[in-house]
């Protein structure tokens, strides 16, 4: 969406939510809606927007489990865990009132994610798996995806490697099947750290190119500036500094060019979880 069209669609949503929360609690679920709607569109640019208009929509309609989802994301990014928890706990306890497995399963899943951020990793464990075997249940490929390679980062935090590299492999073999190209350079990029963790930079560095490679067919800056990072820990570990410097230049100006307003861009390379779209609610 063209930054005019992005700014005149927040001005209809926002009108929306000032006209519709005016009218009572009967119009509380569309001012709610619209604001959703604005929540997302400024999730990947404007943190402390989005947390607003999140906490407007729950405000107005709690029973809607996509205003907690958001907010829990937007919690997790800005490091308030226990708020976090808090939402995605809410998530999970509306898909079990509802009979919506898929909500449990997305709720239950970022509960993992929260849980390896603050290094409860058995506990996330737990949680990934639950969400896995949902996703499984449903045949969501692209759920089971996720948490595959979410549970190989989990592996490889434990020094668990082999069953890291299963995992990344069986993330990686869904997102080709499904034709996800981001999803396969997030996983080539994971194969790439895991191998320069037990020291064979040779396959490290094939995986780095590969994901590099679609990073650049993608026209991603910020997953291009890790791919080169990446490259340039290799080559710096090799003793090839003037190769690491040009590949760390490269990653900087990557950086410079694809960071968003507020500096709030996730890295490519973490974990992967169910985002908010502005086309849901």
């Amino acid at each position: 969406m063209a930054e005019g069209q992005t700014e005149a669609a927040k001005a209809i949503f926002a009108k929306t939510v000032e006209v519709k929360a005016a009218e009572g609690a009967a119009a509380d679920r569309e001012a709610a809606e619209a604001a959703r709607h604005l929540g997302a569109l400024a999730f990947l640019d404007n943190t402390e927007e989005a947390l607003r208009w999140y906490r407007r929509a729950v405000e107005l309609d709690p029973a809607n489990a996509d205003g907690w989802y958001g907010l829990g994301h937007l919690y997790l990014r800005t490091g308030q865990l226990d708020q976090a928890e808090e939402a995605y706990s809410e998530v999970v306890s509306l898909g079990e009132a509802n009979g919506d497995i898929e909500t449990i399963a997305a709720g239950t899943g970022n509960l993992g994610l929260l849980y390896q951020t603050r290094g409860e990793l058995d506990r996330a464990e737990e949680m990934l798996k639950k969400a896995l075997a949902i996703d499984e249940k449903l045949g969501r490929q692209e759920g089971m995806a996720n948490q595959y390679g979410n549970l190989g980062l989990l592996y490889r935090t434990r020094g668990e490697l082999d069953r890291a590299e299963e995992m990344h492999k069986k993330s990686l073999a869904i997102d080709e099947k499904l034709g996800l190209q981001e999803g396969m350079a997030i996983q080539y990029g994971n194969l790439a750290l895991l191998y320069q963790t037990s020291g064979d930079l040779d396959r490290a560095e094939e995986m780095q190119k590969k994901a590099l490679a679609i990073d650049e067919k993608l026209g991603r800056p910020e997953g291009m500036a890790s791919d080169y990072g990446g490259l340039g820990v290799i080559y710096q570990t090799r003793g090839e500094l003037e190769r690491a410097e040009e590949m760390y230049k490269k990653a900087l100006a990557d950086r410079r060019e694809g960071r968003p307003p507020g500096g709030h861009g996730q890295p490519l390379r973490q974990p992967r979880e169910h985002l908010p779209d502005a086309r849901r609610s």
